[in-house]
């Protein structure tokens, strides 16, 4: 499985969360909203460059759990807010997106965050019918769902297009029962579109049979058979009708750890790395561990990358023989979004937590540093090493 990485220049394209996926639109779908390509890239560009200059006093980036979105348990993620800005516009508020990355700017994607359900993943419509290489093994095996329609600029989600189905029906049932009388609009063009006879609904509920029988004046329509069974959307475009274009998403499949040396989005699994407790703070040993990540992909960039000015990204110490007598750097940790002591109103204690590290990328620890004193983090109390 093969991501973006975009830490050390901008991005300019993105792959797939599996090879071979054949995908019908570059923009992202967030439930009724449509996401373009060109402000994912831009937003992705700025989480990332975000992540790297990140300041311990700004809310984001923000660690993100990705186990149920991205499948990803043994590692953490970045999460920072989309915003509008130049000529970027959304159909929707978009104070509920998350661009999501991990610590070496891989972009996962987008997910919507919800104070009453869980996160909900955005996804780029794939085609249902790509032919897929079954003798590759970065294939993902798994079939495409099937998340709705998508009639001219607006989204239909197919819970939504269900419940409009089951409220149809309950209704004309109950106003055949009160005599009262219902006959289904039938359009001939629309059936020689499908190649049989069908059926058409509105595609807001009618609760009325005025509404009922008014179909035809609604820009976007569904099409049913006569046993009820849902058959597609259609969209009028001028004067003539459209089949409206499927969503199918091809979900991420769980990512696998090739070794006992990394985690299973390739992280280095670092010596030394534990949960830590500092004062009321609490960083998992993932969060640790991906922090690491983050730091020493700075300190050891890739091929052809200029890593004299990696210096300007992580904070030097001062020496501190107690810990160590090699030059050591720290890196500030980050907290999740919904974190009590996040940035914000409600912030009571400021996040103190770093982790240390030399350039040879050797793990020291994770202290508490405030001004010039350093401690080392030991459960609710704290003890002074410099």
């Amino acid at each position: 499985m093969k991501r973006s990485s975009v830490i050390f220049g901008v991005l300019t394209s993105f792959l797939s969360y599996t090879i071979g996926v054949f995908f019908v639109s570059e923009d992202f779908v967030c439930d009724e909203q449509v996401i373009p390509y060109h402000a994912v890239s831009q937003a992705a560009n700025d989480a990332c460059q975000g992540l790297i200059h990140a300041q311990k006093d700004k809310k984001y980036p923000s660690v993100y759990d990705g186990s149920s979105t991205f499948f990803v348990s043994d590692a953490i993620l970045f999460a920072s807010a989309i915003s509008r800005q130049g000529e970027i516009s959304y159909r929707g508020p978009s104070r509920d997106l998350r661009l999501i990355i991990d610590s070496s700017c891989n972009f996962f994607g987008i997910v919507i965050k919800s104070n009453t359900s869980p996160d909900r993943r955005c996804y780029q419509p794939a085609d249902p019918s790509g032919e897929l290489d079954l003798y590759d093994s970065r294939v993902s095996r798994s079939l495409p769902v099937f998340r709705g329609y998508k009639c001219g600029y607006k989204i239909f989600g197919n819970s939504q297009v269900e419940k409009i189905l089951k409220e149809a029906y309950e209704n004309s049932s109950l106003w055949q029962s009160q005599e009262t009388v219902i006959s289904f609009s039938r359009l001939l063009d629309i059936g020689q579109l499908f190649g049989r006879e069908i059926l058409l609904l509105p595609s807001k509920i009618s609760y009325t049979p005025e509404q009922f029988k008014e179909v035809t004046s609604n820009p976007s329509l569904i099409v049913i058979d006569s046993e009820y069974r849902l058959l597609g959307m259609v969209n009028k475009v001028g004067n003539q009708w459209e089949k409206c274009l499927e969503l199918w998403e091809k979900e991420p499949e769980p990512f696998q750890s090739v070794d006992n040396t990394r985690n299973s989005i390739g992280e280095w699994l670092f010596s030394g790395v534990r949960e830590y407790r500092c004062g009321e703070f609490l960083y998992s040993r993932e969060s640790v561990n991906s922090h690491m990540q983050m730091a020493c992909t700075l300190i050891r960039p890739p091929d052809g990358y200029n890593g004299k000015k990696w210096k300007i990204k992580l904070t030097p110490l001062r020496l501190l023989p107690s810990i160590s007598r090699s030059k050591l750097w720290k890196i500030n940790l980050r907290l999740p979004e919904n974190n009590e002591y996040n940035y914000g109103k409600a912030q009571r204690v400021s996040n103190n937590g770093v982790v240390i590290l030399d350039q040879q990328c050797n793990f020291y620890g994770v202290f508490w540093y405030i001004g010039k004193d350093v401690y080392s983090c030991d459960g609710q109390s704290f003890s002074l090493v410099s």
